[in-house]
């Protein structure tokens, strides 16, 4: 969807926030694991908010930093509404755009396509020529929307030698078929597009795509071989349901130490087992007051079993918030004037 800022404030959604935060975080832990991590780039989408923007450049302090916009239409409204004087905005879809960055000149980028639309075949593309692409020790991440429909179609019928049309419901897997063409799992089910089973199979459609890819750029390297390791697996909902993985591509030597740090012990949201559930980003919707009520009580103790009790609000909205308090979202009404 072009231009989907117009109706989303991506500024302040509260699971989105939450994310962004939690993908600092696992930057921050993985530079920490592997001393030879260091990127210097960022790539994204930040439509007119460069909400992610802002915050990776405070954190890491990129210098190069690229957004790639697909809406023309608009593009003076997104190179007037840019943050930072290290943003270059590029004009066009991922697959058009990818090409033309410079990654020679970055041995280690940070990649977030961060779609706002549900699963079509151009998603699997721009990843499938960033594996083959982007260095060694550069970490991606992909997020999109997890959604699909009986979508009602207008199909031309000949009845009693007349051309009508006739509405027809498809079923998820044909839905699916003509948005991925051949990405589309011969063996798949109704019931793995069903519920929070599409988070899994949308994610195992990538998986799939990304092994093949390896062993592509493998089989064509005369040098460094390289593996995927998955770093995040992530479902939320700020209105439609959306999810987010991703990971690095390491050499041998990377990987061994990742395997060595075990960073899925360290945080929920790590999940380096490719066949793990996704982690849930619930925020509970919790008033200033109730925040920090419950802040004086946090972390709670690994052995602690019962949960603390604040009047209203419930166990699970209390459980809800002990795991993510470190990233839950802060939005205050301000009055700016020059």
């Amino acid at each position: 969807m072009l231009n989907s800022g117009s109706k989303i404030n991506y500024g302040i959604r509260s699971a989105k926030s939450a994310e962004r935060k939690m993908m600092c975080d696992l930057l921050h832990l993985l530079h920490s694991a592997v001393p030879a991590y260091h990127p210097t780039q960022y790539v994204g989408m930040g439509s007119k908010y460069f909400a992610d923007f802002l915050l990776f450049h405070n954190e890491f302090g990129f210098e190069k930093m690229i957004s790639i916009e697909g809406d023309e239409a608009n593009i003076s409204r997104y190179e007037y509404n840019k943050p930072l004087g290290c943003i270059e905005i590029k004009n066009g879809l991922a697959g058009t755009v990818l090409p033309t960055i410079d990654w020679g000149s970055h041995p280690q980028s940070v990649v977030w396509l961060d779609y706002d639309g549900s699963l079509e075949r151009y998603m699997p593309d721009d990843v499938a020529w960033l594996i083959g692409n982007i260095g060694i020790g550069s970490v991606f991440f992909v997020s999109l929307n997890a959604s699909v429909s009986d979508t009602a179609k207008s199909k031309p019928r000949i009845i009693d030698g007349e051309e009508v049309i006739v509405l027809e419901t498809s079923k998820k897997k044909e839905w699916l078929k003509e948005r991925i063409g051949d990405y589309c799992p011969t063996d798949i089910d109704e019931k793995a597009l069903t519920g929070k089973n599409i988070h899994r199979t949308f994610k195992k459609i990538f998986d799939r795509m990304i092994d093949e890819q390896i062993k592509k750029r493998n089989l064509l390297s005369n040098s460094q071989k390289c593996v995927y390791r998955q770093l995040t697996f992530i479902r939320y909902r700020d209105g439609a349901e959306m999810l987010t993985f991703g990971g690095i591509l390491a050499d041998e030597a990377m990987n061994n130490k990742l395997i060595g740090q075990k960073l899925s012990d360290k945080r929920i949201f790590i999940l380096e087992d490719r066949d793990a559930e996704p982690c849930a980003i619930e925020i509970p919707k919790l008033t200033y007051k109730e925040v920090q009520e419950l802040l004086k009580r946090m972390p709670l103790a690994d052995a602690e079993k019962e949960l603390p009790t604040l009047a209203g609000i419930s166990e699970k909205e209390i459980e809800s918030f002990s795991k993510i308090y470190r990233y839950y979202p802060h939005f205050v009404q301000a009055m700016i004037s020059n």
